[in-house]
C-alpha cells in the first residue's frame, strides 16, 4: 500500500545523503537502491544483527521493533532509537497520521560497522620544513651497582649515571620522577642489571623507565579532530618520520552534523557532553590501535599525543562545556594550551604519557588554526600571506611576521555538497 504523501525525506548521516523514502521498502533496501555500500552478512534477513542504525528524528513514523531486532539490540538501545536497517520501515498503521503531516523528515545515523564506503579523507600533502624539536627524549643509562663503599639509593645512582653521561647538567637540574615509577624501581633496576632507558618530558621530568636500551622505540601521535573527520599520525620522535596514518569519520555526527547542533545537544541533554566526549575518545583510541598495528609497535611506546581541533571539538575532547562558545560574545572555558596525563583523560597510551592540547585563538577559531599557523609558518613571512583551512568549520589566517588576523565560517555545507545529488558527500 502506497502513501499519497511522496515527499517523505530521509537524511543519512554521517555521509550526508538525502533521499526520498519509498514507503514499502526497508531502510536496507533503500540504502542499496541509493548505491550506499553497507554490510549485512545475512543479506537483509534480520539474523546477523550487523546493519545497526540510529533513528535520530522521525522514529514515531516507523514500525515497532521486530523480534529479530529485540534479539540483536538490547532494550536500552532500542529505546534510544537504534534499529536494524533490514527490519525498519514506515509503519502502515500510521498512514493517516503521515499523510496529514507536511513533508515528514526522518534523520538516520549509520554506524561505522554498517558502512563500507571508502571515504576519501585527506591525510597527506605537501608541507613546509619546520624545526623538529619534540618534548620527549629517551636516554639509555648504565648505573653503578651498589656496594658497601658505594651505597647510594637506586634513584640517586641513576642520576649519578645521568650526570656522568651529560656532564653539562648541574645538580640543580635533577629531573623529577613519577611516584609509580619509584615504586617499581628497586625490582626493575636489579632485574635489568642496572641497565635502563629513561623517558623524559621537557628534559626535566621522567615519565617512564624501561629495562635495557629502548631508545629507538620513541613515538608520538598527532590528532586533528575535525567536526566530520578525525586523522591520526604516528611519528618517530627520534627522526620525525611518520610511521602510520589512520582516519575515521567523527562518531559525534550521530548527535549532530554541525557544531551548533552539537552545542544544542549538550545544552538540552543532561548527559549530552558525556556522550560526545566518550564518542570522540573512543574514535581516537581506535586510531591509536590501528596505527600501532600498522607500525608494529606497542601503545606504551607512544609517550606524547598532540591534539588540534576547532574550539568546540577542543572543548568536547577535554570534557569542557562548549555552550558559551555558541552564544555571544563566544567565550570559551580556556584558550591556553593544556598538558594532561593520558590516563586522566582516557587515552589508551602509557599511563604517564603526556597529552598536549594546543591553545585556541578566539571564538570558533580553534587549536586547528594554531596548527595551521605553526605548520605554514605564516607568522614568519615578509609578504602579506593567506592561509585557508577548509573543513566543515572553515578558518582563515591572513598576515605576516608583523600581524595576523583570523576568522571562521561554516564551510562544509557550501563546499562539501552535503545533501546534493552530485556533492562530495
Amino acid at each position: 500500500m502506497g502513501y499519497s504523501n511522496n515527499k517523505i525525506i530521509v537524511d543519512f548521516e554521517p555521509i550526508s545523503r538525502r533521499v526520498q523514502l519509498s514507503p514499502e521498502k526497508t531502510f536496507y533496501e533503500i540504502l542499496l537502491d541509493t548505491g550506499i555500500k553497507i554490510q549485512s552478512l545475512c543479506g537483509g534477513q534480520g539474523t546477523c544483527g550487523k546493519c545497526t542504525m540510529k533513528i535520530q528524528k522521525g522514529n514515531q513514523f516507523l514500525n515497532p521493533p521486530t523480534n529479530s531486532e529485540k534479539k540483536s539490540i538490547d532494550r536500552k538501545k532500542l529505546e534510544d532509537g537504534w534499529r536494524l536497517a533490514c527490519q525498519a520501515k514506515l509503519d502502515e498503521m500510521k498512514k493517516a497520521q503521515i499523510e496529514k503531516k507536511n513533508a515528514p523528515h526522518i534523520r538516520v545515523f549509520l554506524s561505522e560497522e554498517l558502512l563500507v564506503e571508502d571515504f576519501k579523507i585527506l591525510t597527506h600533502g605537501i608541507s613546509k620544513q619546520v624545526n623538529f624539536s619534540p618534548a620527549i627524549h629517551k636516554i639509555y643509562l648504565e648505573a653503578q651497582e651498589p656496594s658497601l663503599v658505594h651505597n647510594k639509593a637506586d634513584f640517586e645512582r641513576i642520576i649519578h649515571a645521568l650526570l656522568k653521561k651529560y656532564p653539562v647538567l648541574s645538580k640543580n637540574e635533577i629531573p623529577s620522577i613519577e611516584l609509580d615509577l619509584l615504586k617499581n624501581l628497586n625490582d626493575q633496576i636489579r632485574r635489568n642489571n642496572h641497565k635502563l632507558t629513561l623517558t623524559f618530558l621537557d628534559n626535566k621530568h621522567i615519565i617512564d623507565i624501561e629495562g635495557g636500551n629502548t631508545e629507538e622505540s620513541n613515538f608520538g601521535i598527532a590528532f586533528d579532530i575535525g567536526t566530520t573527520t578525525i586523522v591520526g599520525y604516528l611519528m618517530n620522535l627520534n627522526n620525525g618520520k611518520i610511521y602510520a596514518t589512520a582516519s575515521k569519520l567523527n562518531p559525534q555526527t550521530a548527535y549532530g552534523e554541525d557544531l551548533i547542533t552539537r552545542i544544542s545537544f549538550i545544552k538540552e541533554k543532561i548527559d549530552g557532553l558525556k556522550k560526545l566526549h566518550n564518542s570522540v575518545l573512543s574514535a581516537v583510541n581506535q586510531i591509536i590501535s590501528k596505527t600501532c598495528k600498522i607500525a608494529g609497535i606497542k601503545k606504551s611506546n607512544i609517550y606524547e599525543a598532540t591534539i588540534v581541533g576547532n574550539s568546540v571539538m577542543h572543548h568536547i575532547f577535554l570534557g569542557l562545556n562548549p555552550v558559551n562558545i555558541g552564544l555571544s560574545p563566544y567565550v570559551p572555558v580556556v584558550k591556553h594550551g593544556i598538558n594532561v596525563k593520558a590516563q586522566n583523560i582516557g587515552l589508551d597510551l602509557g599511563k604517564n604519557s603526556n597529552v598536549y592540547v594546543l591553545p585556541t585563538v578566539a571564538g570558533f577559531v580553534g587549536a586547528d588554526t594554531m596548527g595551521v599557523i605553526l605548520a605554514s609558518q605564516i607568522d614568519m613571512e615578509d609578504n602579506l600571506t593567506l592561509a585557508l583551512d577548509i573543513g566543515t568549520n572553515g578558518e582563515l589566517v591572513i598576515g605576516n611576521k608583523d600581524i595576523l588576523i583570523t576568522g571562521s565560517c561554516a564551510a562544509g555545507s557550501a563546499l562539501e555538497g552535503a545533501h546534493i545529488k552530485y556533492g562530495m558527500r
